[in-house]
């Protein structure tokens, strides 16, 4: 396939190399601070801090206050960022669910954990089951893992923490197996799982909610509970909240859709359903925050707030009156373009950084794994972890946040064309696997995507190119394979 590539195979692996070792200084300083930092205050074993990851499904860039928003509301969430740090360019791993959910719980790349779509099959497969064949598509997709590595490849977050003598608990959506894969057999000593509904939900295992209870409700409530009962013990915990919020199917608290629907909109929000699911996902943060303010725990506590892929949204952003908008983000849910990698990100830790920052520099939902463990004194996993530790960065050290970072899309769907992205300094480019066409943008002067500059930095687009498909290669990504029955 023609990748746009006019460097020699020795050059492009020296491109690549450069950006390795670059990847391992950087890693190899944090780690050093890290240990100085620690040796400084004298942090013992009962100081490690605890840690709440909470976790939104189909949240927006924009579905948020502190983000821009004047039409939903996200009092909890706001307050949040102004106790600590804000990201204005933080990425998703995936512009859908479970490849970002594997993720954040390996530290890896989706080519390394190998869960590359939502299902068990490909869009392909459920094309040739209605429609008999496949001769539309140029290239077939591969098939993807829909399940962790087991322990002994791939340690989750929980194991991890586990291991050094956190107590780890689960609420919310999981997304990466169940049996043998549950979360309860991953590294969490409580886990609660439940998604597709937010009224007449069930639980795995089962449980015994209140009659008409809303999920997130049900949800937040057992993580405050379990919040305020881990204080009262002398080991640290780690929450993680994946909320089912906002996600689909539509469905809301009647109060809440009464009051949004009275509400003037906003220019580009204007959904009174969007706003009532947001303001009940804002509701159940402000519970678990509560609760560790009840447990005078807070500033021994590292809360961190995101998103798990870009909302959910059409082209006619804004118009449908179901529909959220990630305006000024180019795509949606499920896209190539900002709206679909493009998330909230947030982080508090009162008593260990400073209020209200913004940071303005890149940071990637790999760069989870390794920041937590570096935070809470952790050893590292059997695998290799793909991001980097922000660690010095919330000590308001100095950081160079700007390193290639990459998506892979082996497939199609109702939403995107199979391609290989990589950001590297500014500059986005988008390839498709199809023939190598590009798309470049120049994301700090363009975050709507609007100006494709490629034709006009040709050089650039080799280089970046280079770098994408020798990460492909890196990481052994299951390939495409040209379609014996495409028909143009």
């Amino acid at each position: 396939m023609d990748t746009f590539d006019h460097r020699t195979e020795l050059g492009q692996r020296a491109i690549f190399a450069e950006a390795k070792i670059e990847k391992f200084m950087k890693q190899a300083f944090a780690f050093l601070f890290f240990a100085s930092f620690l040796c400084g205050l004298g942090v013992s074993a009962s100081e490690r801090p605890n840690v709440v990851l909470i976790l939104a499904d189909d949240l927006g860039w924009s579905g948020l206050g502190c983000y821009g928003s004047t039409f939903y509301e996200t009092p909890n969430i706001d307050r949040l960022a102004s106790e600590g740090v804000r990201f204005t360019a933080a990425y998703s791993a995936a512009s859908n669910c479970a490849p970002s959910r594997a993720s954040i719980m390996s530290g890896q790349y989706t080519p390394s954990h190998g869960i590359l779509y939502v299902g068990p099959g490909t869009y392909q497969e459920r094309y040739k089951e209605y429609n008999g064949n496949l001769k539309k598509f140029r290239m077939l997709q591969p098939r993807g893992k829909t399940e962790l590595p087991p322990v002994d490849q791939v340690e989750t977050m929980a194991e991890c923490l586990r291991k050094n003598n956190y107590r780890t608990v689960f609420f919310g959506k999981w997304h990466l197996g169940m049996g043998k894969n549950h979360p309860g057999k991953r590294g969490f000593d409580v886990a609660i799982e439940s998604h597709g509904k937010h009224f007449g939900f069930k639980t795995t295992p089962e449980t015994e909610p209140t009659e008409g209870q809303y999920l997130s409700d049900f949800f937040s409530d057992q993580a405050a509970n379990f919040i305020r009962e881990s204080a009262k013990g002398n080991a640290p915990f780690f929450l993680y909240y994946a909320d089912f919020l906002v996600h689909k199917p539509l469905e809301a608290k009647q109060a809440l859709l009464d009051y949004f629907g009275k509400k003037a909109s906003g220019e580009y929000q204007k959904s009174p359903m969007g706003a009532a699911m947001i303001k009940s996902l804002d509701d159940s943060v402000g519970k678990i925050l509560a609760a560790v303010d009840d447990a005078k725990v807070k500033d021994n506590t590292l809360v961190i707030f995101t998103s798990d892929n870009g909302g959910l949204a059409y082209e006619e952003d804004g118009i449908r009156d179901v529909n959220t908008s990630n305006f000024p983000l180019r795509g949606r849910k499920g896209s190539v373009y900002e709206g679909g990698y493009r998330v909230p990100w947030i982080v508090s830790w009162p008593g260990r950084m400073s209020r209200g920052r913004v940071v303005d520099g890149p940071v990637h939902q790999v760069d989870l794994y390794p920041t937590i463990i570096a935070a809470t004194g952790t050893d590292r996993p059997p695998q290799e972890l793909d991001g980097m530790n922000l660690l010095p960065l919330f000590r308001d050290q100095e950081t160079n946040l700007e390193r290639p970072i990459y998506w892979y899309l082996p497939g199609y769907s109702a939403f995107h064309e199979p391609s290989v992205i990589i950001r590297k300094e500014g500059w986005k480019l988008i390839e498709s696997l199809e023939d190598g066409s590009p798309q470049l943008f120049h994301l700090p002067s363009d975050i709507a995507e609007t100006i494709d500059l490629s034709s006009k930095n040709p050089e650039l687009v080799s280089e970046l190119s280079a770098l994408a498909n020798l990460w492909l290669d890196e990481t052994e990504a299951p390939r495409m394979t040209p379609n014996p029955e495409f028909d143009d």
